[in-house]
């Protein structure tokens, strides 16, 4: 393969379940165990955080004369 795969070339693995997908804790556990996969070896790193986070915000606000 090459160094280059189009987002179609990605989403066609996928259907024919041919893609390499891995969880971002898969894929960190894979390099520090020295295993680090090479770029034709994975199709997609997924991440993700919880939902109550993304989009939540506190700004609290003190003033001391």
């Amino acid at each position: 393969m090459t160094n280059q795969r189009t987002i179609s070339q990605i989403n066609q693995k996928i259907e024919n379940g041919d893609a390499n997908i891995y969880t971002a804790e898969e894929f960190k556990k894979l390099i520090k165990e020295g295993n680090t996969p090479s770029f034709d070896e994975v199709d997609v790193v997924t991440t993700g955080t919880c939902g109550v986070m993304s989009g939540t915000a506190a700004i609290l606000n003190f003033i001391v004369s």
